[in-house]
């Protein structure tokens, strides 16, 4: 997911190091992509609708990003249309205080299917 957000970033001139920093791209007929920096390394990715007038998550995944190597580390993973909403990696003082092995798998898993699917869109 990292390489495609910092390719998305940098084409838009959106810094995902600063906290408040976000865009929000229109690309028809697929659902608008949503980055923003929420906190001190840590980057929302998502596609939102609307139900009922409300904003709906389809999906939502928060990242760590202060890594050695530049992976992103999956924290949480939100889809409101399902009502899910799953932790993968415990953030205290914007740092890793724990994380759920096999929870963080499936989530970078599903991470890097949806990469390659924004990047082919």
């Amino acid at each position: 997911m990292a390489a495609v957000m910092k390719e998305i970033a940098a084409a838009h001139t959106i810094d995902l190091g600063h906290v408040g920093d976000h865009l929000h791209l229109e690309n028809p007929p697929w659902m608008a992509l949503s980055i923003e920096v929420i906190g001190e390394h840590l980057v929302s990715v998502a596609h939102y609708g609307h139900m009922n007038g409300d904003v709906m998550a389809d999906p939502e995944m928060v990242f760590y990003t202060n890594t050695l190597d530049g992976a992103w580390v999956p924290v949480s993973f939100r889809n409101d249309y399902v009502g899910s909403y799953r932790v993968a990696t415990v953030m205290t003082h914007s740092e890793v205080a724990s994380f759920y092995p096999h929870e963080q798998a499936d989530q970078a898993s599903f991470a890097d299917t949806w990469a390659r699917n924004i990047h082919e869109q």
